[in-house]
């Protein structure tokens, strides 16, 4: 069996280069190196050489996956196509999932929360389109159902009026203009509120205490 001859640290990462039989074979972590009691003059089997290599590729990606699992919160189905797009191996696909979900990096119901809330806050969604994105996102419909219950958000018709404000520095006074009542008709419902919200911001005496 191939024997280790040198093994070797590198300066700048927790990495150990390990030669066997006087050549660079593969490299693995510092903590790898450890739990498997690597050291010179050891003999390694080509199974133990591949799981080590195996484990190495592993928690390659595993560093690379928390750098990305670090920028905002994330779904599960978001990360299988992260997955995806790295061309990761099936196989460790799950194992990955399931070291996130140790550490609290995947919870489904944190993320809807945290997703909720960020749309209804910065975008003032209403919850319609809340429900399609976070389908989109491969969030489960009880989930969805439970998170938006538990949110405290303003009504859809103030939330209607928030986007209006925002979009168009104020609510508009001329709301018995037809074309008007159209534009911001187009505009609401396009924002997925639905025509009785609409109706409800387009009554008239409503508008002004928003201005």
């Amino acid at each position: 069996m191939p024997t280790i001859t040198r093994l070797i640290q590198q300066k700048k990462q927790k990495r150990v280069n390990v030669y066997l039989d006087g050549k660079f074979a593969f490299g693995v972590t510092l903590e790898s190196t450890l739990e498997n009691h690597l050291k010179v003059g050891m003999e390694l089997s080509t199974q133990k050489i591949e799981e080590l290599r195996g484990k190495d590729y592993t928690d390659k990606i595993y560093v690379r996956l928390l750098s990305f699992a670090s920028r905002r919160s994330h779904s599960k189905k978001e990360f299988e196509q992260w997955f995806r797009k790295k061309n990761v191996d099936p196989n460790i696909q799950d194992p990955l999932l399931a070291r996130l979900s140790k550490v609290g990096l995947l919870n489904e119901e944190e993320f809807a929360r945290w997703w909720v809330e960020q749309r209804v806050t910065f975008r003032s969604m209403p919850p319609k389109m809340l429900k399609m994105e976070l389908r989109s996102k491969g969030i489960k419909d009880e989930i969805i159902e439970q998170v938006l219950q538990e949110n405290e958000a303003p009504s859809e018709v103030e939330l209607a009026r928030k986007v209006l404000k925002k979009r168009f520095g104020k609510i508009p006074q001329n709301i018995r203009d037809l074309k008007e009542k159209k534009r911001i008709y187009d505009f609401l419902l396009r924002r997925g509120f639905s025509y009785s919200v609409i109706k409800d911001v387009l009554a008239g005496d409503s508008l002004e205490e928003y201005n």
